[in-house]
């Protein structure tokens, strides 16, 4: 009862605030969070735009925090803070202690005082409610506990009769429309985005920052969600390419919020999946594995076998990192069967080169050769020339590995020239990195300064950190060459 107790006082700090609200929703998981949210943004409607606010509890005295945080950043009418995953509780209906202690407080409470809506709601109650949170939020019926008692359902009951006498009104006040000057500037912002994405295209990475940037400004002022989030995606993506990856992963959290807002669960999974790359490129593994594991729950549920395939694939590197290769290859069997088992020949590629990189990293070089030779007959078959780069570059590192010099040398040359190709720059600058490490083993002091040195160059240019694991390499040819 204590617990209770905190977690009412929490939430009615907000009551003297002229502020948004807080809505506290006990959800399953991310996409039952996205479809409330869904589902609240399309009645709620103010003269200003919504901002949502996400958090997430995962006990009692997470969301006492959660709601005091949840207080402090509603600051404006129309701030709105979601608060999911409340604990479920047990069945004890209206006698359950959290509700009693809930409704013994609702009497005191001044409802002239301009405080703002809270609502804590099982989610089967949610397609439910939505028909009644814009009339609760006006007559400033600001705190509402809403179990599935008797009380409960005769007060929703009086309110749906209502609800269907002024349908008509409902309908027209919740009704959006765009003047034509919004309208234009969106448009505009669509036409820069669009050229955002040709300069990404032709590797220039700065103009296209710059554009995405313009763009998403405008869609944020216009509560354009989904052309908001392939923004911040682009702006991810483009990040990652010039190596900051700090930035990348600021840029895809704010993409997942944003899609997970508006609920679209197919692309919340995809930057899920992406933020997870990138949290593994900065070696928070943890935190990659939660990310990972967030994308597959949400394409599992979606039955979606090729993302299923590729979330296995992520879990797996995991696995591998951690050195628990047995479990890793499991994984990347299982993606393999998955894929395999729906005809997906370019998922079924991608799970051949990862048994080959895991045998790669475990010593294992025929048996990756193998692997990465099934992945390049695959790619070849579907023209997949990208792919084709990564397949070279991984084939080379094996036969480097194996101190077959030449042959690294001549995959690591075909890897360059589609890298080339598809003006991936970072890719190129890693390949001559290796390109090289070769040349440093046959003791050609020329070549491997020359290879070092682009590799440098490019990797500078895209302000990467990845610069600095060839500086010591160009000190000491420096001297061998001079």
């Amino acid at each position: 009862m204590e617990q209770v107790q905190r977690i009412l006082e929490a939430t009615l700090q907000a009551r003297e605030q002229n502020r948004g609200g807080v809505f506290v929703v006990r959800c399953s998981g991310p996409t039952a969070n996205a479809q409330a949210i869904k589902r609240f943004s399309n009645v709620l409607e103010f003269d200003g735009k919504i901002t949502w606010h996400i958090m997430e509890a995962d006990s009692f005295e997470t969301l006492v925090d959660l709601v005091a945080t949840a207080n402090k950043r509603t600051l404006g009418t129309a701030d709105i803070c979601l608060v999911h995953g409340l604990p479920t509780l047990t069945n004890e209906g209206e006698d359950m202690p959290f509700y009693k202690g809930w409704r013994s407080l609702l009497p005191g409470l001044d409802r002239e005082n301009n405080a703002r809506l809270v609502l804590l709601v099982d989610q089967h109650m949610v397609p439910r409610m939505v028909r009644h949170v814009r009339d609760l939020w006006e007559s400033k019926e600001q705190y509402v506990a809403w179990p599935t008692s008797k009380r409960d359902q005769e007060i929703l009951n009086a309110r749906d009769e209502e609800a269907r006498s002024s349908r008509g009104q409902t309908r027209q006040r919740t009704s959006a429309a765009s003047t034509p000057a919004e309208s234009s500037e969106v448009d505009k912002a669509k036409l820069i985005m669009r050229q955002a994405l040709v300069l990404s295209t032709e590797g220039q990475l700065e103009d296209a920052r710059k554009a995405a940037i313009k763009a998403a400004r405008t869609f944020k002022e216009h509560s354009e969600m989904r052309e908001m989030a392939l923004a911040y995606e682009l702006l991810g993506g483009l990040a990652e390419r010039r190596g900051d990856v700090t930035e990348a992963r600021a840029w895809l959290r704010a993409s997942v919020e944003t899609w997970r807002s508006s609920g679209d669960d197919t692309k919340t999974a995809e930057c899920f999946a992406k933020l997870g790359h990138l949290s593994y490129l900065c070696g928070d593994r943890e935190r990659a594995s939660r990310q990972f594991q967030s994308a597959l729950e949400i394409d599992e549920a979606l039955g979606n076998k090729a993302k299923v395939s590729a979330g296995l694939r992520r879990l797996g590197l995991i696995s591998e990192e951690q050195g628990e290769y047995a479990r890793a290859a499991e994984m990347y069997r299982e993606s393999a069967e998955v894929v395999e088992a729906i005809g997906d020949k370019p998922g079924l590629s991608r799970a051949f080169h990862h048994l080959g990189r895991l045998h790669e990293r475990s010593g294992d070089y025929q048996e990756a050769l193998k692997w990465h030779n099934k992945s390049r007959e695959l790619k070849e078959g579907l023209n997949d020339r990208l792919g084709l780069a990564t397949s070279y570059h991984h084939l080379g590192n094996c036969y480097f590995l194996m101190g077959t010099y030449d042959e690294a040398h001549g995959f690591y040359d075909r890897a360059v020239e589609l890298e080339d190709e598809f003006k991936d720059f970072f890719g190129k600058a890693s390949t001559l990195k290796q390109l090289g490490e070769v040349a440093m083993a046959q003791r050609e002091w020329s070549e491997a300064l020359r290879c070092f040195l682009n590799a440098f160059e490019l990797w500078n240019v895209f302000g990467s950190p990845l610069k600095n694991s060839v500086v010591g390499h160009l000190g000491q040819l420096r001297s061998l060459v001079d």
